[in-house]
């Protein structure tokens, strides 16, 4: 954890770089400052640096990171020379943030993975999709299990048209010594991102790519892909730079209906029963079965280079997520364990109120003994969490005797499955917002009210 600030060097000045210079012009970040950047000669007097005059200029990394005057260091340069540059960053006693993709060689990025994991610094990539709202609110939605089983997944990405000029604006562009791919490495790997943010990765691929179909390019600028999960998901993923106007479509299919995202809007339908129950079940031969249609709403703007980069800042200093961690869960127990102990972070850590400071290298019995003492004293062996899953599974099942409903009965009432009711019942779930206020609106009550009757 560092209380000083963290001076950046960027590395490369081309489109990547621009922009991440504009973000630190025009949204500066808390507890950083830009104190170097490095590219050619011919660039560098492109460069306009209005606001910032302290920002030393360098045309060789190793000229920067001998100069010392970076703690970090953002690597915007073609995709070639990611692997190397960044080896030499960290080896350099550098942070790092490196643009998308980690190179184009893959022993070339192992290696460079290799230096990340001995080096003890930060190491990440720029995948900000992450960030977006809809994103967000889908990856929440998968992760409470709302549309129950996964069944199916159709993503079309064709939103990335890019002109002949664009390949043109360099000779490492559409060629595969110096991009290492097209539209897949380059554009929609942000997608591909996303896709293993969700669903994991998949266990087989079948893809069918066109190369050079809509420019004159060595790689592929159209990708139609089909996707096996061990867990039995099929997806379909369409990428595309070559058309006009493009599409940017995604349908997830579960058990409990689906959600569709389009032009940024999120819309849910949900269905009353589990699919497969009803077509197992029911006597009709072509019923469907009942549903909702609603649009959710999503929450804020993206705040997506900005927010990555402030990301990487927090996580180096450390006291801004820890200073999160405490607003968001008043008297969480935090133990800071460094391997780069100072005199200042340890004060700057206590004044956060942490419970301890441990410094590497300690033996088995330091840590037993701060871990002891932690549980100790803060009762972390008393399980809250048990308690608040027993006390609300209790109110509900209570709530259900005085309907004399069956769990069918309330499953149906809430258009949630039996299974959902019964582990929240048993208190093997917490059920999530979505849930809690289907069946306080089952109950004819609001959540708030089922919450204030457990007294927890």
């Amino acid at each position: 954890m560092s209380s000083s600030t963290i001076r950046l060097g960027l590395v490369g000045l081309g489109n990547a770089g621009q922009m991440h210079l504009r973000t630190l012009a025009e949204q500066p970040i808390p507890g950083a400052t830009l104190t170097a950047v490095c590219d050619c000669a011919e660039q560098l007097d492109k460069v306009c640096l209005n606001g910032q005059p302290m920002v030393e200029r360098y045309t060789s990394l190793v000229e920067l990171l001998a100069s010392g005057c970076c703690d970090a260091v953002i690597i915007a340069t073609p995709h070639r020379f990611h692997p190397a540059m960044c080896s030499a960053a960290l080896q350099a006693e550098c942070h790092v943030f490196c643009e998308k993709p980690a190179g184009v060689r893959i022993d070339e990025v192992r290696a460079m993975n290799r230096a990340a994991a001995q080096s003890g610094k930060l190491f990440t990539m720029h995948f900000n999709r992450r960030l977006e709202p809809a994103y967000r609110q889908i990856k929440c939605l998968l992760d409470e299990q709302a549309l129950g089983t996964l069944q199916r997944v159709n993503w079309s990405s064709t939103d990335w048209f890019r002109t002949e000029r664009y390949y043109a604006s360099a000779d490492w562009r559409g060629t595969w010594a110096g991009e290492g791919g097209g539209v897949l490495l380059n554009q929609c790997i942000h997608i591909l991102d996303l896709w293993r943010h969700f669903f994991g990765m998949p266990e087989r691929v079948r893809a069918f790519c066109a190369f050079g179909k809509y420019h004159q390019i060595e790689v592929e600028d159209e990708v139609t892909a089909f996707f096996e999960h061990a867990n039995g998901l099929t997806g379909v993923f369409i990428a595309s730079t070559g058309e006009s106007p493009g599409v940017s479509r995604l349908e997830i299919t579960g058990d409990y209906g689906n959600c569709v995202l389009e032009n940024r809007r999120l819309t849910r339908k949900r269905t009353s029963v589990s699919v497969r129950e009803h077509c197992r079940n029911t006597s009709e031969a072509f019923l469907d079965p009942e549903h909702e249609t609603f649009e959710m709403p999503i929450d804020g703007q993206a705040d997506l280079s900005a927010g990555i980069l402030r990301n990487f800042i927090e996580a180096i200093r450390g006291d801004a997520v820890l200073e999160q961690l405490l607003a968001r869960f008043p008297g969480l127990c935090v133990i800071v364990v460094t391997g780069y102990p100072s005199l200042e972070d340890m004060r700057a850590t206590f004044k956060l109120k942490v419970f301890d400071y441990v410094a590497k290298p300690f033996s088995l019995a330091q840590i037993r003994q701060v871990l002891a003492h932690a549980v100790e004293t803060f009762g972390l062996g008393r399980a809250l969490q048990n308690r608040l899953r027993d006390k609300l599974g209790h109110r509900i099942r209570l709530l259900r005797a005085e309907r004399d409903w069956s769990l069918k009965d309330l499953a149906q009432a809430a258009r949630l499955s039996v299974s959902q009711i019964s582990s929240i019942e048993r208190g093997a779930n917490l059920p999530s917002m979505e849930s809690l206020l289907a069946i306080a609106k089952a109950f004819d009550r609001k959540p708030s009210d089922i919450l204030a009757s457990i007294e927890f």
